[in-house]
């Protein structure tokens, strides 16, 4: 009876333990958000791993926040200026210059950075985050533009670099699809909360029958401003 006994206190405790060990989603992502607060560009992946098992809000919010700091973004003010410019300014030149400074040029692929930077916007997008949905929307535009011209990642985007993107209808797409998720997170139900973007967006959004429709006459427009239908640019 005794050896029972024990027995069954060795299992309950094996049990307690096992609870008490057990990481709650809450502790998992607060655990993954202090590996971000200390990140580098070269661990921040490690951080992103800690929650790939989930697949909440909070999750995808440090995915979101780990792809920016892996991409370089590791100076908290510099993602803090990117989201107040957002706000700032207008005209194709400006609203262009705003972008260059978030385009992936990491690797030396750039297709790569265009997928890095489309799989950013995903998580961002599902993160539930206004803010950072549409600056990933625009890190995506502006990415898609360094590839379809083939610039050099030391080079500044100029408004007729994204004409280039009117050539491809993978481009286009991509384009048109950031700017209807972009539009649709900060420039509906009286929120203009993306200043000239949410002009410019909503003019080839409300002007497009598809995505592809859309991201051409987004480009189309940021090259030509003056162009038919063009408003806010």
């Amino acid at each position: 009876m005794k050896n029972k006994t024990l027995y069954l206190i060795l299992i309950i405790a094996t049990l307690l333990t096992s609870c008490t060990n057990k990481k709650t989603e809450q502790d998992t992502i607060a655990d993954a958000q202090a590996c971000l607060d200390t990140a580098t560009q070269a661990t921040a992946s490690s951080c992103m791993d800690k929650v790939s098992n989930l697949t909440s809000k909070g999750a995808d919010l440090i995915r979101c926040v780990s792809m920016y700091l892996t991409e370089g973004f590791t100076d908290p003010n510099r993602m803090s200026s990117a989201l107040s410019s957002i706000s700032g300014g207008s005209g194709s030149s400006n609203s262009v210059a705003m972008m260059s400074t978030l385009a992936f040029k990491a690797n030396s692929n750039s297709d790569t950075n265009l997928t890095n930077a489309r799989n950013t916007q995903t998580y961002c997008s599902s993160s539930g985050s206004k803010g950072l949905t549409m600056l990933s929307s625009l890190t995506t535009i502006a990415t898609a533009a360094y590839k379809y011209a083939s610039l050099s990642t030391s080079t500044n985007l100029s408004p007729s670099d994204l004409s280039s993107i009117a050539s491809s209808p993978e481009g286009k797409a991509i384009v048109g699809n950031a700017a209807i998720a972009a539009y649709n997170s900060s420039c509906t139900n009286g929120s203009q909360s993306a200043g000239a973007f949410c002009q410019q967006f909503g003019s080839a959004v409300n002007s497009g029958t598809s995505a592809e429709d859309i991201g051409n006459r987004l480009v189309t427009c940021y090259a030509t401003p003056a162009a038919a239908g063009c408003s806010g640019f």
